[in-house]
């Protein structure tokens, strides 16, 4: 027969527990809905910089204050002996992805390109279809779609073609060999009105 005591104890043991994971969902829930309540007012259409930043806030906020919750409750009821190394192994596998979430904040901070823009990365181009918390979307010339991580995109040098207010326009004529000087006079003449008009 299991003594009273040791009933009592696991009631609360598993009281505590569920207490622990409904605070967690709690603060996971109020997290995205604080974000949509912003995301959904007039001042933050959907295609800015602001309302796709506040998702990504909303996503690591959520993520940080369910798993604070999860892990103080944990300490709480004494399941956590080694939390400091699982800690660091944590740490050192998510390495990558905090990087990535870090360079998304990074992207939307600084603002450097908006979906749609053409821009050019290292030795690639293309247009913007997508920023997400980990990465970027771009679709090349030739069609391809390239996910690049968002911490490359935030190390490397990046030139947003669609930024420019004007366009340089160079082009070499080739003109055959032998061609009077009356001649080469009336092309550029005629190129000259072509220009103008």
């Amino acid at each position: 027969m299991v003594p009273s005591s040791e009933i009592a104890r696991a009631e609360t043991l598993l009281a505590t527990l569920a207490l622990y994971v409904a605070a967690a969902w709690a603060a996971w829930c109020a997290c995205w809905l604080i974000a949509e309540a912003i995301i959904a007012s007039p001042a933050f259409p959907d295609d800015t910089f602001d309302a796709h930043l506040l998702g990504i806030v909303a996503r690591v906020g959520s993520l940080i204050a369910a798993g604070g919750i999860l892990r103080y409750g944990a300490k709480d009821i004494g399941v956590l002996a080694g939390a400091g190394i699982d800690g660091i192994a944590l740490a050192l596998a998510a390495q990558s992805t905090v990087e990535n979430l870090l360079g998304g904040v990074t992207l939307f901070a600084d603002r450097p390109f908006r979906v749609g823009d053409q821009i050019r990365f290292g030795t690639s181009s293309g247009i913007v279809e997508s920023i997400g918390p980990r990465s970027t979307r771009i679709r090349g010339a030739d069609g391809t779609l390239t996910s690049v991580p968002n911490a490359d995109l935030a190390k490397t040098q990046l030139v947003n073609v669609s930024a420019r207010p004007h366009c340089v326009f160079q082009h070499k004529i080739g003109l055959p060999s032998g061609l009077s000087s009356a001649r080469i006079e009336a092309l550029l003449a005629e190129l000259r009105r072509r220009v103008a008009a």
